[in-house]
């Protein structure tokens, strides 16, 4: 279980002596959304994606091949280097690939040092690095193994509801919200943050504070409809104090 406080703090998280760092908002205005979202991919990928059904081959073999080949993935550099950057970036330590005696694995900084991203810790760092990024919930796991029929139903229930109102905020919405919408609506906000200090905030931090502000905000317009008349079956009342 990945400890929420470092999330929120934007500490590095360790496995096996290997950081994993967290990136700030304008860590990621520098590097550029689209190559933020290429690395994230890289680091996300799948095998299944590819359609590889062999239980043995693993994500780790898959990158591992990748690299071996340097596929061509019809950018500006090959699977290899671009690989190598995005690991770089979320281990902010230099890459190194090494296949011996047909075991291949990468090393994070210098090679004395011994940390070694191997079929072993490959996933966790994987986990930790979509965590910091928010690519997933920390209570997911949860939501994955539900205890009995009745809690798999309920969540069945919640997940359609989640998918209809994305659904019909995309129909509502003339565009997406981008990052520098978001950014922008959470220092008008206020609460501290700054066009000084966000810049500072951690990607995970980032996303917390806006739902946190936004269940707030839904939190007052429910409150004051309540108010002004209107049922409370009608309301999907939740306190903004709640979990997100």
């Amino acid at each position: 279980m990945i400890d929420e406080l470092k999330l929120l703090r934007g500490s590095p998280i360790y496995v096996d002596n290997i950081a994993v760092y967290p990136l700030t908002i304008g860590e990621i205005t520098d590097l550029g959304l689209d190559k933020y979202n290429l690395y994230l991919n890289l680091i996300n990928i799948n095998k299944d994606k590819f359609e590889i059904d062999d239980e043995e081959i693993s994500n780790f073999d898959t990158i591992c091949q990748f690299c071996l080949h340097n596929i061509d993935i019809g950018v500006e550099k090959k699977f290899k280097e671009l690989y190598f950057d995005a690991l770089k970036t979320f281990l902010r330590n230099d890459i190194n690939f090494v296949v011996d005696d047909d075991c291949a694995y990468f090393i994070v900084g210098d090679i004395s040092e011994h940390c070694i991203i191997s079929n072993i810790n490959y996933e966790q760092i994987v986990e930790i690095i979509k965590h910091q990024n928010c690519l997933i919930k920390i209570n997911e796991e949860d939501e994955c193994n539900p205890a009995d029929e009745k809690a798999r139903q309920l969540l069945e229930r919640r997940k359609k509801v989640r998918e209809l109102l994305a659904k019909a905020k995309n129909q509502n919405d003339d565009e997406p919200l981008t990052l520098a919408d978001l950014v922008s609506i959470l220092i008008a906000n206020g609460n501290g943050v700054t066009p000084f200090n966000v810049w500072d905030m951690n990607f995970y931090m980032f996303n917390n504070q806006f739902n946190r502000m936004r269940m707030l905000e839904e939190y007052d317009i429910n409150i004051r409809s309540l108010l002004a008349g209107a049922k409370s079956e009608d309301i999907n009342m939740k306190h903004w104090m709640s979990k997100i």
